[in-house]
């Protein structure tokens, strides 16, 4: 049932190193790895391509107005 899944899926053991690569979370030598296999393997580039379109969507940062800082500030201090 194809239509409910959000994301593509990508290999095992591949998915958890592709999130922190979508993030930046990766050294230099753990992203020559990735990027070797992204060349070798669609599911995993339509992932990383999911998580590229859907994540900024999903995880959008709500506009905070000023009140709220200053209540903040105070409350904090």
């Amino acid at each position: 049932m194809r239509a409910n899944v959000p994301f593509e899926t990508a290999c095992k053991n591949f998915e958890e190193d592709l999130v922190l690569y979508y993030y930046g979370e990766t050294s230099d030598a753990e992203r020559l790895p990735i990027e070797q296999h992204l060349l070798a393997c669609q599911s995993c580039r339509s992932f990383v391509d999911d998580l590229r379109r859907l994540l900024p969507q999903i995880a959008k940062s709500e506009e905070l107005p000023q009140s709220f800082w200053d209540t903040y500030y105070r409350e904090t201090v």
